[in-house]
């Protein structure tokens, strides 16, 4: 297809504006245009569809509809480290914040935070392990619009 569009856009300035196909070939550059960028989004959206598929496989079955859903998209993984708040039990009784030690892995979606616990034996991302449940919990948090 960028090949194509190519062509038509060496086509475009090689054609005079006056040309009886100037305008023919204007239009089928628009239309290239539309139909590599409607082609595109398909792919981004089948991946993007594939990814939380993969994402939800890490959990038990009773959490899949949590993670796929029509409108949601993928954004960002990362594993950080889960924090007492001040006055908690394990906060201690100054005003910051003190790390548990423990773990967490961080899934991003355009409108809900998953933070899931890992199981200690679950190596993330690891293709043998892919069938197999990874996480231990879910906390489904909704981000605001």
């Amino acid at each position: 297809m960028c090949a194509t569009h190519a062509r038509v856009q060496e086509l475009l300035e090689l054609t005079p504006r006056t040309a009886v196909d100037y305008e023919l070939l204007r239009a089928a550059q628009e239309q290239i245009v539309a139909v590599v960028k409607a082609s595109n989004e398909a792919a981004a959206r089948g991946a993007n569809h594939q990814r939380m598929r993969q994402i939800a496989g890490y959990f038990s079955r009773q959490h899949l509809r949590d993670i796929m859903g029509s409108a949601r998209n993928f954004i960002h993984e990362g594993h950080l480290y889960a924090f007492d708040p001040p006055g908690s039990a394990g906060g201690g009784s100054d005003q910051q914040c003190a790390p548990t030690g423990k773990p967490v892995v961080v899934f991003l979606f355009s409108d809900i935070m998953v933070v899931a616990d890992r199981l200690k034996s679950a190596k993330l991302l690891d293709p043998a392990k892919r069938h197999k449940r990874c996480f231990s919990s879910m906390h489904r948090i909704p981000l605001a619009s």
